[in-house]
């Protein structure tokens, strides 16, 4: 929160307004099978691993992903999002 109100700042806007929350994993996964359904996540994963399957660029980033541990272990903490108002001086 602190570094988008930075970068808001230092652009010469005013924070009027800020509302973070947090994206609950387990609740977003189900939300995503019940809009996408169970063959769409099949037909997604089956398009993944094609890509993996067929593209070289895909399989150097995802190698590039588990060796260099890009993604925090704790990685669930930083799922949220937030709305930020802001005014441009007058």
């Amino acid at each position: 929160m602190k570094r988008w109100m930075s970068l808001l700042e230092n652009a010469g806007l005013t924070v009027t307004m800020t509302r973070i929350s947090e994206v609950k994993v387990k609740e977003e996964a189900k939300g995503i099978i019940k809009r996408y359904g169970y063959g769409g996540m099949i037909k997604t994963m089956l398009k993944a691993a094609k890509m993996y399957l067929t593209n070289p660029n895909y399989r150097q980033f995802i190698k590039r992903v588990q060796n260099r541990g890009i993604t925090p272990p704790n990685l669930t903490e930083y799922f949220g999002y937030g709305v930020y108002v802001a005014q441009k001086p007058e």
